[in-house]
């Protein structure tokens, strides 16, 4: 059918059949309402913008129309399609990237980003390779969901999400919601088809959706490696000038599709598409500026640049001010790095408690709060306590306690109903309640 006008990538497709098969694709099962969805495979396909961005997607349909799927089945179908176990195909032994195995990788959907990236760079160099690969060429974005059901399926879901409102030019309903899965928190798009929806405007819809996430996440560990000196390049040189090239593409390209996504939805897509990325953090930015001024950047593209830095710490930090809003009361301070978590962190951890265990307690938290969570502050407290394991998993105390104080007393008594000794006293503790 043809991709988008002008979009170099998008018309042209590798057929991906052998970057990734499945092991074994089983159907999704719900025993008590005597529901059973079987799962087929559309297509495996890649696509290179010639330049730097690359876009491998995988289609999944179910074999027969449902009427009808509850939050409980919505969210154990999802997860079951993340978990679906994949194999990616075994490195060539003349193109060895240190951090991956020279042998066929299996592991399940939802984890498929970094052996699917590292087997596509060791298939984009000439072998045997002129240097060794180094693991940090080709990097991963964060997945993007995408759901699309008809008028005959309500399908109903469990999780924190926004709806963008329905344009002239789209009859179709289009919402935006966090999906967690373990440990992170995924973008889902749902587009629920109306009875007389032109499929062509969908379709047009869900490549710009896909297509900026994609310019957006490249763009995102391009600044990264940057910022981190993995790539140095010397001013004015072929290098530098290839670099410009693609900086001032990708912030023209970023602009332009987000245009064209909300003249199709009439609804900020852009910040939706990046409100929970961590695309720099406010305190590296001079750091990566001062980086690119080094590399005698032309001005008109480190306006750009800058401009849709300072975009992003403007869209993280209204995130950061609707999660931590407070109402009534004496306060302590809030924030990633506030000192009231800080020091209920520190007690907490000298009286013994072990941020590993605490992580492997807030997943059973978390999958439990999924299942029960009807309400929007139900859900709130079950993001809550999926972004407080992320942060247990990592280390990060002062952030797991901020977490574990948004996800409030439902969280608390749930924790208490299913016996999780170590998460119930992290929650009281956040909370202040002993």
């Amino acid at each position: 059918m043809g991709g988008l006008p002008g979009w170099v990538g998008e018309t042209a497709i590798c057929e991906a059949t052998r970057a990734l098969r499945f092991a074994l694709i089983t159907h999704y099962r719900d025993p008590i309402a005597r529901l059973s969805l079987g799962i087929n495979v559309v297509f495996r396909r890649f696509y290179f913008d010639g330049l730097a961005v690359g876009k491998f997607e995988l289609g999944l349909s179910t074999d027969h129309r449902r009427t009808s799927l509850s939050r409980k089945q919505t969210s154990e179908f999802i997860d079951h399609c993340l978990s679906l176990p994949i194999t990616v195909p075994a490195l060539s032994d003349k193109a060895v990237i240190p951090s991956l195995a020279r042998t066929a990788i299996q592991t399940e959907l939802g984890r498929a980003g970094k052996p699917v990236a590292g087997f596509y760079a060791a298939c984009s160099v000439s072998h045997p390779p002129p240097a060794q690969l180094m693991d940090w060429w080709v990097l991963p974005g964060q997945p993007l969901l995408v759901l699309i059901h008809d008028s005959s399926e309500k399908i109903h879901i469990p999780y924190l999400g926004k709806s963008v409102p329905r344009s002239e030019f789209l009859n179709a309903d289009l919402s935006s919601y966090e999906v967690p899965y373990q440990g992170k928190t995924l973008r889902m798009w749902v587009i629920g088809l109306a009875e007389r929806t032109n499929y062509r405007d969908v379709r047009a819809l869900k490549i710009c959706l896909l297509r900026l996430h994609a310019e957006h996440e490249a763009l995102r560990l391009i600044l990264q490696n940057i910022s981190t000196n993995k790539i140095t390049i010397s001013p004015r040189s072929p290098e530098s000038n290839a670099l410009q090239r693609y900086l001032n593409e990708a912030t023209r390209k970023i602009s332009r599709l987000s245009s064209e996504a909300n003249d199709l939805a009439e609804g900020d897509l852009a910040e939706l598409a990046r409100e929970s990325e961590d695309m720099v953090n406010p305190g590296d930015r001079d750091a990566l500026l001062n980086t690119l001024k080094n590399l005698d950047i032309r001005k008109n593209i480190f306006s750009k640049v800058e401009d849709y830095i300072n975009a992003e710490i403007y869209v993280k930090e209204l995130y950061m001010e609707s999660k931590y809003k407070i109402t009534g009361g004496t306060q302590g301070a809030v924030g990633d790095n506030a000192q009231a978590s800080n020091n209920t962190f520190n007690t907490w951890n000298q009286s013994g408690g072990d941020l590993k265990a605490l992580a492997g307690e807030l997943a059973q938290l978390r999958a439990e709060l999924g299942k029960q969570a009807k309400s929007p502050e139900e859900f709130e407290s079950a993001t809550a306590i999926a972004k407080a394991e992320a942060a247990a998993q990592k280390g990060d105390g002062s952030s797991v306690f901020e977490n574990l104080k948004s996800a409030g007393k439902w969280a608390l008594e749930t924790a208490t109903s299913i016996g999780i000794p170590v998460a119930i006293q992290a929650i009281k503790a956040a909370l202040g309640a002993g």
